[in-house]
């Protein structure tokens, strides 16, 4: 869009124009990192691995001591999930140094009637340098017949910290939760979650629920760094009380949404948030990743759009975390794709994306069958157009 500026100067209008330009995003090609089968072989032989269905989410990544260490959500075929920890030396070649390093003690699932009664993994990770503790945002559900996550299922996001960098984690207990509450045929899909860091900020992007189990939509929630560590460093679980250490935004600049309406009951949901953005075409978008660009000091989001036999995978732009626009396709065809994850694969921090960068993916869903893929990004600004306006003489 284009905003016109008009200068009156010794009788001489002089038009300026101050122009606001998205980005196009640049598709390369797609590359096969690993087949299903190759999956389930990084956690062992046999249907009983970890990684049976790895990854079972958005997928994250830190750069620790020269170190790529992949984090993601598993969930194996008896119904054992956990995060699974990973060190990778090339994230463009998957088949080549990938290394199981599972921690000494996962999260624990929670007990009878907890948030995180049957499934607790996590892709979200933040590292504070400061002090050391290592911030993981898991995701947890509650499956109404207690033994079956293909049925329907409530689940929120949950958080724990590690003073060894993953190989112990401690459990503060339940941050963000869908606005609707827990009943039993309402399927509450939050997503893996994310914690990216915005100011002085971590922001939890999640797909929230209406209350009445209705209409689905992405919603964002957030934390100071500091009360974030400083809830690890107090290593007391949250058990009562609202949850306020995230609050959801709620519109105009405004962060007022309880993250957790009740700590001590699970089933009352999560405060108020409003929709922040939504697909092209206003199907469900599912399984939001963001990540912060240098190179054009925005933020970048993509996720998949649609539930039915087949879905895309779209992206969109922001400039504070909020607000998004130039809304662009990057994966689409027959076979479902899912957990979006981007991942900087040109060296440095791969949580911070540059020109170049990936986005990785799992195709198609089916329980086990799908491969990990990667599709190579770009970005470049665009240019502006040639000013043809002249100065108006009056």
């Amino acid at each position: 869009m284009a905003f016109v500026r008009t200068l009156a100067w010794f009788g001489v209008t002089i038009l300026s124009a101050v122009l606001c330009f998205g980005q196009t995003i640049t598709v390369g090609s797609t590359t096969e990192q690993l087949t299903n089968a190759q999956r389930i072989a990084v956690g062992g032989s046999g249907t009983s691995s970890l990684t049976y269905y790895w990854p079972d989410g958005n997928i994250g990544a830190l750069s620790h001591s020269g170190t790529n260490i992949i984090f993601a959500p598993t969930l194996n075929d008896s119904g054992q999930s956990g995060t699974v920890q990973t060190t990778l030396s090339n994230l463009n070649n998957w088949t080549s140094g990938l290394s199981l390093a599972l921690p000494a003690t996962n999260i624990a699932i929670g007990g009878s009637g907890a948030f995180d009664q049957n499934y607790a993994g996590g892709n979200a990770m933040y590292y504070d340098t400061a002090s050391g503790y290592l911030i993981q945002l898991y995701h947890g559900e509650f499956w109404y017949n207690g033994s079956d996550e293909s049925e329907p299922f409530y689940s929120s996001h949950g958080l724990a910290y590690s003073t060894d960098f993953g190989n112990t984690w401690h459990k503060l207990g339940q941050v963000v939760s869908p606005q609707t509450t827990r009943t039993s045929d309402c399927q509450a899909e939050v997503g893996a979650g994310t914690l990216l860091v915005v100011g002085s900020y971590l922001y939890d992007y999640y797909t929230d629920t209406s209350t009445g189990c209705s209409s689905p939509y992405l919603a964002v929630a957030r934390a100071t760094i500091s009360s974030v560590i400083a809830a690890a460093e107090a290593g007391t679980p949250f058990t009562s009380g609202p949850g306020t250490l995230f609050m959801k935004y709620t519109g105009s600049g405004t962060w007022n949404g309880d993250g957790v309406t009740n700590l001590a009951s699970p089933a009352s949901g999560g405060g108020a948030s409003v929709q922040i953005t939504a697909s092209s075409d206003g199907g469900i978008l599912l399984e939001p990743n963001v990540r912060y660009n240098s190179y054009l000091n925005k933020y970048l989001l993509v996720y998949a759009n649609g539930l039915n036999t087949s879905n895309s995978i779209e992206a969109q732009w922001s400039t504070d975390g909020v607000t998004w626009t130039d809304t662009q396709l990057l994966i689409s065809g027959a076979d479902l794709a899912y957990y979006p994850s981007l991942l900087n694969t040109s060296g440095g921090d791969p949580q911070t994306l540059g020109q170049n960068f990936s986005v990785f993916y799992v195709s198609p869903l089916e329980y086990p069958g799908e491969n990990l893929y990667s599709t190579a990004l770009s970005v470049v600004s665009r240019p502006p157009p040639p000013v043809l306006a002249q100065p108006v003489v009056n």
